[in-house]
């Protein structure tokens, strides 16, 4: 069929720039159902062959799936020439009144026709507008741009996306920033903290306010009123240092995370004591508390919050943060611990309790001055599954423990740990056979990293005491190895 041959509306049809899907489903939306001809069966639909074929259509059959090629004039003789009217669109083109739709008066080109599949249905304006003029409304809903405050809607910072100010569960409120501070904007939230009469997008919102969590009084509190008369009687901690659990934990990880860390870090300095821990815990989410096992004029215990093991958000906010690394690296005694709290996310205690098992007899021999201290007691493997919070390992309900290292020295101290904890959980599962093994091999990266810290003299010993300690504790007696063959190398560092 030649292009002549076509009426002229149709003709316009051909030659414009159209998407053809509009004029066929309106060509099917002519069609008789009941039609049957040539056996095969009732006709369903038409689509075009390709767009470099505009003669070619396809009868297609609802019954048995079957398809017959036709040209335009064949289908015109199953429906008959449909009435096509023309309008002239906003960009002067000729188009199909049917695949067309007029733009609402509050939009560009007010009353203008547009091909529908180029615009969106607005619902606050209850007209159309062209794509690049529907603004998307949280929960599915589109205003044309322009409009927003007629019908309040406001933009989010926080999501960037707009929010219907009249919806339930949106809010204007306080929101956090990475400079440590707050901003005011409006938010989605369903689980909106409400406190003191304004709203606080998360809890990092509310302690950048001025908030602290006490698990005591299970409530958020005002630093202002930490130490009013109504609640003094309910906090047993001094001027600078948060009473034993009163402040909660903080997270810093998400779903994403399959094996979770935070530490404990015991200090004695008289001069970083006085640092105020309600200043710290807005500022960072860091705790600064009182524990029974410090002298309490110049001892704390500064918490972390539970970081992503594998990500570098600890590193990040130490960096950023004077306060912390002055805590972090303050003097010790010997009395002071440095606990590593190990989570995950894809497994129980118990079964994170054993995939580290095989490391076991490595904390005891780099920490073996602490093997019988009271607060952190070595045990026989399975005797940890009686739960004692003073013994080398601790199962909690949602970490492991592990009570038994000592005072974290520095910031690269800390650092060294939570990396020797990710090359243990890269390894999890290893038996204390594989674990011997990996400290033999120079280069495997266990190794590399205690070398990090340890001479070859020091390697040799904490390999010897590794075999002793396997057999005394984890009931695994290893082979005797000369550990004495390890090449001699220039210490790198202690």
């Amino acid at each position: 069929m030649k292009k002549q041959s076509l009426p002229s509306a149709f003709a316009v049809l051909w030659t414009s720039d159209y998407k053809w899907s509009f004029y066929i489903d309106y060509l099917n939306e002519q069609c008789d159902s009941r039609y049957v001809g040539d056996s095969q069966g009732a006709y369903y639909g038409i689509r075009y062959v390709d767009e470099l074929d505009m003669n070619s259509f396809i009868c297609e059959s609802h019954v048995y799936a079957d398809v017959v090629v036709m040209t335009l004039d064949e289908v015109f003789d199953i429906i008959g020439h449909p009435n096509i009217e023309m309008v002239t669109d906003y960009n002067g083109d000729e188009r199909m009144k049917q695949s067309c739709v007029q733009l609402h008066e509050d939009a560009p080109y007010p009353g203008e026709w547009a091909l529908k599949e180029e615009c969106r249905w607005c619902d606050y304006n209850q007209g159309y507008a062209l794509l690049a003029d529907a603004c998307y409304v949280r929960g599915g809903s589109y205003v044309i741009a322009g409009t927003e405050d007629t019908y309040d809607i406001a933009w989010s910072e926080v999501t960037d996306e707009y929010v219907d100010t009249d919806h339930a569960y949106v809010y204007y409120g306080h929101v956090s920033n990475r400079r440590g501070s707050t901003y005011q904007t409006w938010f989605y939230n369903s689980n909106v903290l409400e406190l003191d009469g304004e709203y606080y997008y998360n809890e990092d919102a509310a302690r950048q306010s001025g908030y602290l969590w006490s698990d005591r009084c299970d409530e958020w509190i005002h630093e202002d009123n930490w130490c009013d008369e109504d609640h003094s009687d309910d906090y047993s901690s001094d001027a600078d240092n948060a009473g034993y659990h009163d402040l909660s934990r903080v997270t810093r990880f998400d779903s994403s995370a399959k094996f979770t860390i935070g530490f404990e870090i015991e200090k004695e300095d008289s001069d970083w004591s006085e640092q105020s821990y309600r200043e710290l815990y807005s500022n960072t989410g860091w705790i600064k508390e009182k524990d029974g096992s410090l002298d309490d004029s110049i001892g704390y215990e500064l918490v972390s919050p539970a970081f992503d093991l594998f990500d570098d958000k600890i590193d990040e906010e130490i960096a950023n943060s004077r306060i912390l690394r002055g805590l972090i690296n303050a003097s010790h005694s010997s009395d002071c611990g440095g606990h590593i709290n190990l989570g995950s996310t894809i497994y129980t205690t118990e079964q994170l309790f054993e995939g580290i098992s095989g490391f076991f007899p490595l904390f005891y021999s780099i920490y073996e001055h602490r093997l019988e201290k009271n607060y952190s007691k070595a045990k026989k493997k399975h005797h940890y599954y009686t739960r004692d919070k003073y013994s080398a390992i601790y199962i909690k309900d949602n970490v492991v423990e592990i009570r038994i290292p000592s005072a974290v020295i520095s910031v690269t101290n800390l650092l060294w740990r939570r990396d020797l904890m990710r090359i243990i959980v890269d390894n999890f599962n290893k038996s204390e056979m594989q674990v011997l093994r990996m400290l033999l091999n120079q280069k495997s990266k266990l190794h590399i990293h205690l070398r990090k810290v340890f001479s070859v003299d020091k390697m040799i010993e904490k390999i010897e005491k590794f075999v002793k300690y396997s057999d005394d504790f984890n009931n695994v007696k290893l082979p005797q190895v000369n550990a004495k063959k390890l090449q001699q190398t220039d210490k790198l560092g202690a």
